[in-house]
């Protein structure tokens, strides 16, 4: 992966640590004024919701380089060449569309050619609205009219799109590029992390 730029909001990190914080002070507050099994029982919940919320705003996160572009969402994570990608869009996420569709879930045998960013959401549909001409200056964007709100360079979607975006273009002009095609993984250790927490406050309130 040559020369790689990675995204990552750092709101997630203020809303991971804002849970986290609320978490402990609960757990420590139910080990301090009620029952150790009370306490038992909060630690596994602050636990499960802890590792949801690092799920949710610090695993995500968009790796651009010049072979191609690395979406890591909380379960899975796919790197995709240049060469597989048909387009880079900006609805609802920042996402892009492969040639070859592929299965991303387990449990969903439809495969999908659509993979979005959980890390580069777009605003919401009256932001464009805020976009002033100069902005959209060497983002790939030919006028205004065709300016979407994710489009936006103060978005996190513009922003993840704009750099995939330049990066493509950079690699369609270089005739000897190399290509890496399509590769994927499950967050095993994520998806075993949240079954195991819940197998334990299931036998927790069991017993």
């Amino acid at each position: 992966m040559g020369n790689p730029e990675s995204f990552r909001p750092r709101s997630g990190f203020i809303f991971f640590g804002i849970i986290f914080v609320s978490a402990a002070i609960y757990t420590t507050q139910s080990f301090a004024y009620f029952s150790i099994q009370n306490g038992v029982t909060t630690t596994l919940w602050a636990t499960l919701i802890s590792l949801t919320a690092w799920l949710i705003f610090i695993r995500p996160k968009v790796i651009i380089f010049n072979e191609g572009i690395t979406i890591t969402n909380p379960l899975y994570e796919v790197s995709v060449g240049w060469e597989e990608i048909i387009s880079i869009d900006v609805r609802y996420t920042a996402s892009i569309r492969i040639r070859e569709p592929i299965r991303l879930h387990r449990f969903n045998r439809k495969p999908i050619e659509y993979i979005y960013a959980w890390a580069a959401p777009a605003p919401g549909r009256y932001h464009s609205r805020t976009i002033h001409p100069t902005e959209i200056r060497g983002i790939g964007i030919d006028h205004q009219l065709a300016l979407r709100p994710g489009d936006s360079p103060r978005t996190y979607s513009g922003q993840v799109a704009a750099m995939a975006r330049l990066r493509m273009s950079e690699f369609e002009q270089r005739a000897s590029a190399a290509r890496i095609g399509v590769a994927f993984k499950y967050n095993l250790s994520g998806e075993s992390a949240l079954l195991i927490i819940a197998l334990l406050i299931g036998a927790d309130w069991i017993f």
